[in-house]
């Protein structure tokens, strides 16, 4: 999240699809950007752990996993033990990003992960799926500059039109939309690029809305639950 959201800030960029809290965090602290969308308002990440872990109270004492501090898998991770009563009690190591984890957790540095995939040799063990919390919880946003969007308000929206038609034709033509996620990704493995798809069409959100509930969830882990949503000047449509 943090990478492409200082990209948008520098002018490298002129929008980003990048994790919610990464979003919300520079505007608190005053960047001149503004999020036009919400792509997904449920977490569809899950926690993947070793296989001697059988509940939650056995990651005491051990560690988990994330990409960055601050980052989605970061603040799912600590919601997460906070919700069990284990925080304070796990060890959250930041690893640098997804395939650093991995590789942590291929080689049995870390007990576990929050996150949406984990490629590692043998399948992993999930404990248990986020979703299933009932936390609303904005995982994406896109976000563009507040001077960009004042200037081409237009092209902006024509940006997040694009981004829905895109959205609706993977839902029409699944066997076209495996053959893109394969080119673009660059993976081989069917199984886990059929777990891409199943996970976009399942928790991507058909209208790009950014949920006052699921950021909401943001801001109190934030410690900011009296600061409205309004004042991130969410364009709704």
């Amino acid at each position: 999240g943090a990478v492409p959201v200082q990209a948008l800030i520098g002018g490298d960029l002129h929008v980003v699809s990048a994790a919610s809290n990464a979003v919300i965090n520079a505007v608190l602290n005053g960047a001149p950007i503004i999020a036009v969308g919400g792509t997904a308002n449920r977490p569809y990440h899950r926690l993947f752990v070793q296989p001697e872990i059988n509940r939650m109270e056995d990651l005491r004492g051990k560690a988990l996993g994330v990409t960055r501090f601050g980052s989605i898998t970061d603040n799912l991770s600590r919601i997460l033990l906070r919700k069990h009563g284990l925080e304070g009690a796990v060890n959250v190591r930041q690893m640098g990003g997804t395939i650093e984890v991995a590789a942590a957790f291929q080689n049995r540095l870390i007990a576990g992960a929050v996150t949406s995939e984990l490629r590692v040799s043998t399948p992993p063990k999930i404990l248990l799926r986020l979703v299933d919390m009932g936390i609303p919880y904005s995982m994406n946003m896109i976000a563009v500059q507040k001077e960009y969007y004042r200037r081409n308000p237009e092209a902006t929206e024509n940006m997040v039109r694009a981004y829905v038609d895109g959205l609706a034709f993977m839902h029409r033509n699944r066997e076209r939309a495996l053959k893109i996620i394969t080119k673009y990704s660059r993976l081989s493995d069917a199984k886990l690029i059929e777990q891409f798809y199943d996970d976009a069409v399942t928790y991507l959100d058909r209208v790009p809305r950014a949920e006052p509930e699921a950021v909401e969830t943001i801001l109190q882990f934030m410690g900011k639950k009296k600061i409205p949503v309004g004042a991130f000047q969410f364009v709704r449509g």
